[in-house]
């Protein structure tokens, strides 16, 4: 209430400070009068169902921004199975180089005592 009292006891005084001032700063007081109620009348509005949260524009940056990092996620695993798809097929192919290109036949390789012969060698 003392608030209200105060605001019109300011609003009195400078109205009656209105009388002694020009015909120009009348005009460009009033003229920033009503931009000031303009945009207090502008922040007060309810705003367009376009801004609100259960519009299309924030979902589709709330689905966005969850399906991002998922779809990395699954970029990254089929990534990671390739590469190591590859190295597999690279160590294969350097056994059976290794094989090919190896002195012994290949006559002992199906024998059961080599892979036996094979750990001790390693040692």
């Amino acid at each position: 209430m003392k608030e209200q009292a105060l605001g019109r006891l300011i609003c009195r005084h400078l109205d009656d400070g209105t009388e002694h001032l020009s015909y120009r700063v009348v005009e460009r007081l009033a003229a920033a009068r009503a931009a000031a109620l303009e945009r207090v009348e502008s922040r007060s509005r309810p705003r367009s169902p376009a801004a609100t949260d259960g519009s299309p524009t924030p979902l589709r940056w709330r689905v966005a921004a969850t399906a991002a990092p998922l779809l990395l996620l699954v970029v990254g695993v089929f990534l990671v199975a390739s590469v190591q798809q590859e190295q597999s097929v690279a160590e294969l192919a350097e056994v059976d180089s290794a094989l090919l290109t190896d002195e012994v036949p290949l006559v002992a390789y199906a024998d059961h005592g080599f892979g036996v012969y094979l750990k001790n060698t390693r040692r």
